[in-house]
């Protein structure tokens, strides 16, 4: 008989520097569970050992997650995420205001590209049956973003 190894793939699901050298941790759930917040803390206090950096953490909340848990807390150990939920933002707007913008030939900017990444999540909690299309196409000799956003 051959001995049973349990394997558990712990990773954070992305992490970034910023401009002023801080961290910001970002985590995608689809479940608002405070067993997850241990490990978030967990993925946070190796990167602060390994860096030295001040370290921020979003919790990104998809699906019907309408509350999550905001921090936990053990006397002097005490870790705090800023939550982030997709069902709470207008997919419709979102995708009217950046149409227009790339239809009048205007740059996006940083925080526009980050709204239009998450759009398709966005269209997703609207559209339960429906499908949604959509693509990127960056021009070399064009910076502008182009985008195709079919409906419901």
């Amino acid at each position: 008989m051959l001995p049973v190894a349990e394997v558990k793939e712990e990773r954070i699901d992305f992490l970034f520097r910023l401009a002023d050298e801080s961290l910001l941790h970002l985590e995608f759930q689809t479940t608002a569970r405070v067993e997850d917040l241990y490990r978030f803390a967990g993925y946070d206090l190796k990167l602060a050992e390994r860096y030295r950096k001040t370290i921020r953490t979003a919790v990104i909340y998809s699906g019907r997650v309408r509350e999550g848990p905001e921090g936990i807390g053990h006397g002097s150990l005490v870790y705090q995420v800023t939550n982030v939920y997709l069902n709470r933002m207008d997919g419709e707007k979102e995708h009217e205001y950046l149409k227009g913008k790339v239809q009048r030939g205007e740059e996006l900017t940083g925080a526009e590209i980050v709204r239009l990444v998450f759009l398709p999540q966005l269209y997703m909690q609207m559209c339960k049956w429906g499908r949604f299309s959509f693509c990127i196409d960056s021009k070399p000799r064009e910076p502008s973003v182009y985008v195709k956003i079919g409906s419901c």
